[in-house]
C-alpha cells in the first residue's frame, strides 16, 4: 500500500470535514459529552428510583393506618355488638322474671286479688306495662281466640260469674270499669293486624260479653260432668 492510499484510509475513519490532527481532541470531547449525559442519565435515574421507593413507602404507612384504624373500628363493632347481646340477654331474663310474677298471681281466684291487681296497675306504670305486655304475648289467629285465652288465663270461672260487661241491676260486678279491662284492649292492640282493624275494638269489646255471659253455663257443665263422672266411678 502506498503513501496515497494509506492516507486514504486514514481519512475514511474520520468526518471529512475533520482533520487528522483535530479527531482525538474531538474524540475526547465527544466521550466527555457522553460519559456528562450518562451521568446525567444516571442521577435521574436515581432520582426517579428514590421517587419510586418514597412513594411505596408513603403507601404502605397509609395502608398500615388505615388497617389500624379499620381494626379498631372492628373491635368497637364486635365490643358494641357484645354489649348489646349481654344488654339483651339481661332484658329477656328481667322479661321472664316479671312474667313469672304475672303467672304466679294469675288467674285470680278472688275479688279482693282482683282490687289488690287493679291497685297496682294504678299506681305503678311498670306494672302495667309489664302487664300489657305479657297478655299481649299470648296471641291468636284472630282477636276472638287471643282475648278468650286471655280471658282464661287471667280469670278463675268462678270470679267473671260476678261480673257482667256493664253491671246489671246491682246484681253483678261492672266489668267494663275495671282497668284490667283496658289492659285486655291494650293488649290486643299491640299485635298491628289486629290494631289495624276497623272494627277490633268492637270485636273485643263482644269477645269479653260473650266470655261473661257463657261462663256460667260453661261452669254449670263442668260440675255436672264431674258429678256425672264421679257416680260413675262408684257405681
Amino acid at each position: 500500500m502506498n503513501s496515497s492510499q494509506s492516507y486514504g484510509v486514514k481519512r475514511s475513519l474520520f468526518p471529512a470535514d475533520i482533520g487528522i490532527q483535530d479527531s482525538p481532541k474531538h474524540l475526547f470531547s465527544a466521550i466527555k459529552s457522553a460519559s456528562k449525559n450518562q451521568t446525567s442519565n444516571n442521577k435521574k435515574n436515581i432520582e426517579d428510583d428514590n421517587t419510586f421507593k418514597k412513594s411505596v413507602i408513603h403507601q404502605l404507612l397509609t395502608l398500615k393506618y388505615e388497617m389500624r384504624s379499620m381494626d379498631e373500628k372492628i373491635n368497637i363493632i364486635l365490643k358494641l355488638a357484645e354489649d348489646e347481646k349481654i344488654s339483651s340477654i339481661s332484658q329477656e331474663t328481667a322479661t321472664f322474671s316479671q312474667f313469672s310474677q304475672f303467672d304466679n298471681e294469675l288467674p285470680i281466684k278472688t275479688y279482693d286479688e282482683l282490687i289488690e291487681i287493679e291497685s297496682k296497675i294504678a299506681s305503678d306504670k311498670t306494672y302495667r306495662s309489664y302487664f300489657v305486655q305479657r297478655l299481649s304475648s299470648v296471641g291468636g289467629k284472630s282477636i276472638a281466640a287471643m282475648v278468650k285465652r286471655i280471658m282464661t288465663m287471667v280469670f278463675n270461672p268462678e270470679l267473671l260469674i260476678t261480673f257482667s260487661y256493664n253491671g246489671r241491676c246491682n246484681k253483678k260486678r261492672n266489668f267494663a270499669g275495671l282497668l284490667i279491662n283496658k289492659i285486655i284492649f291494650e293488649s290486643v292492640f299491640k299485635i298491628k293486624k289486629f290494631a289495624a282493624s276497623d272494627n277490633s275494638t268492637n270485636q273485643i269489646e263482644q269477645v269479653i260479653k260473650y266470655v261473661l255471659i257463657q261462663t256460667p253455663f260453661k261452669l254449670k257443665r263442668q260440675k255436672e260432668s264431674t258429678i256425672h263422672t264421679t257416680v260413675m266411678e262408684q257405681s
